[in-house]
């Protein structure tokens, strides 16, 4: 898959069952790259139109895996370290993946525009993750600033009050419909400490979490 950068992405590596072995190929395409490349080779190109994502699925073929294939070589040889070796591979790359993956096109050359996304969106999509509020606003296409006071202006509070508040919403959740044992979701939830949550959530509710189960 192609990521649009600052997007937020939980993944799980799992092994061959073969040979117990795992083994990835990634490319780190810069903005001067996408639009030298754009700009010098797709001028005339046909763009199939497709909505804002943070990522485009590649479909696997024999002609991507024989490319993937064929870069093997080029990490245990000299040829693999330069830079103009580098480029054309890459080059090569993009004009199959052009070729194969419908939409593919549109998204290389919106993937470096700053687009804003919905702050719910962002919000209820990653409030039990440990992130920044720079990251957060970085994935909502926002500087801090911006973020900030758009936040406020749709929440009528901060970013962390809100993320502490959903949070604990969702433990008194999952305590009164799954009868989960609070010390048991205190970590899915976003807390680090269960002192901490334990003694947030009695603020927030009146009860302790126990309390709550019992």
């Amino acid at each position: 898959m192609l990521i649009r950068r600052d997007a937020y992405f939980d993944f799980r590596k799992q092994f061959s069952p073969e040979n117990h072995s795992y083994e990835s190929v990634l490319f780190f395409l810069k903005t001067e790259f996408i639009k030298e490349f754009i700009s010098s080779k797709l001028k005339n190109a046909k763009v199939e139109q497709s909505n804002h994502q943070n990522f485009i699925k590649i479909g696997s073929n024999d002609l991507l895996k024989g490319f993937i294939e064929s870069l093997i070589p080029y990490f245990s040889h000299k040829l693999g370290k330069q830079k103009t070796i580098l480029r054309l591979k890459t080059f090569e790359l993009l004009y199959q993946l052009i070729e194969i993956e419908r939409g593919f096109l549109h998204f290389l050359i919106n993937l470096n525009e700053s687009v804003k996304i919905s702050l719910v969106e962002i919000m209820e999509n990653n409030f039990t993750k440990k992130l920044t509020i720079e990251q957060l606003a970085a994935m909502s296409g926002r500087i801090s600033s911006t973020f900030k006071r758009d936040f406020r202006k749709q929440f009528q509070t901060t970013p962390m009050r809100w993320i502490k508040s959903r949070r604990l919403k969702l433990a008194k959740q999952l305590i009164e419909n799954s009868q989960c044992k609070p010390n048991e979701i205190y970590l899915d939830v976003g807390f680090e400490d269960y002192s901490h949550f334990s003694r947030e959530f009695k603020k927030e509710f009146g009860l302790s979490p126990s309390q709550l189960l019992s």
